[in-house]
């Protein structure tokens, strides 16, 4: 007779909502993979109901804690028939967590699936989405649906239909203009008396939202959690133990959520995973515009360089890549 998961996985422990979950699975389809030397576990389960991510990385994460492993995979498998429009946002989840060029790029996507056929557009500029497709991203999550549905599956992405570039292009200048005019009005009223900044602070109007930042399509906390040297962000992990300093003086790491980041705020820290790295003559035709957004695992936001000399663009671009992982 075979065992369960928990009856394999004899010590973690978990709630009662988990290992209900766990449980589940046929115990007839359950098949690990260990390497005890690296610290990996790798398990295959038939599970009759599908699992939300936000679950099932939640229970990697108990479970890599419960034998300090490096390394933890729980590979689920469902029945056919459970496939449908409703599972592509946690498909995308999968997506961006397996590395794949995606994070961001899908957070206020459309979706239509018609048969064997997934349509995705996307609000970007068609070297966006032929950055996302040239990365193969159709293929990884035509691979994902096969691995977990057993379903054949067609992924085409494409523009988002009414998209106009030019129109958001005006609409982040416009934002950015107004931070730099609220930042140097900030900086000519600034007195560092902490009596009159808790006043200010009491008395402040919230501020509007002006950063040009991506929601999220995660839920759940977000708020960085450190341990053992591992910051963990939504469904991302990064290492913390041995920082190098590429650029500017060392800081202490401790990272603020990018999705807590709604106004200007002082001695920011972030981390995450760049993607979408463009650079673009300025309008005068001598200096270089740099842009790239960077992904804490529950959000993104987009980071602007403006009339760089070409040298100093350089020096940029050899620092910052996309799939590279920075603090800032």
């Amino acid at each position: 007779m075979s065992k369960n998961l928990l009856e394999i996985l004899k010590k973690y422990q978990p709630g009662e909502y988990y290992r209900g979950l766990l449980l589940s699975a046929d115990p007839e389809t359950v098949r690990v993979r260990a390497d005890q030397e690296q610290r990996i576990l790798w398990i295959d389960a038939n599970f009759p109901q599908v699992l939300s991510k936000n679950d099932l990385y939640a229970i990697e994460q108990e479970i890599g804690k419960a034998y300090d492993l490096q390394f933890m995979r729980l590979q689920p498998h469902y029945p056919p028939s459970l496939f449908n429009e409703t599972r592509i946002p946690d498909l995308i989840c999968e997506l961006n967590r397996r590395g794949a060029v995606a994070n961001g790029f899908f957070n206020h996507c459309t979706y239509f699936l018609d048969g064997g056929n997934l349509l995705l557009e996307i609000p970007f500029t068609d070297s966006g989405v032929d950055l996302v497709s040239n990365a193969d991203a159709p293929r990884v999550l035509e691979k994902i649906v096969q691995e977990e549905y057993g379903v054949s599956l067609l992924v085409t992405i494409k523009r988002q239909d009414g998209f106009d570039p030019d129109a958001y292009q005006s609409s982040i200048s416009a934002q950015m203009d107004e931070l730099e005019r609220a930042v140097a009005e900030a900086e000519r009223n600034y007195i560092p008396d902490p009596i009159l900044e808790s006043e200010s602070k009491e008395s402040a109007d919230p501020e509007k939202e002006i950063l040009p930042r991506a929601a999220s399509i995660y839920s759940g906390d977000p708020t960085p959690r450190i341990e053992n040297g591992i910051c963990t962000i939504g469904h991302s992990m990064f290492d913390l133990r041995e920082p190098e300093v590429l650029f500017g003086s060392p800081f202490e790491i401790t990272p603020t959520a990018i999705a807590s980041i709604t106004s200007p705020m002082r001695n920011v820290v972030i981390i995450g995973e760049i993607f979408g790295y463009k650079e673009d003559v300025s309008r005068t035709g001598d200096k270089i515009d740099v842009t790239f957004d960077i992904f804490d695992g529950n959000a993104s936001i987009e980071h602007r360089s403006f009339g760089l000399d070409p040298d100093s663009a350089k020096e940029l671009h050899e620092l910052f890549y996309d799939g590279a992982v920075y603090a800032m």
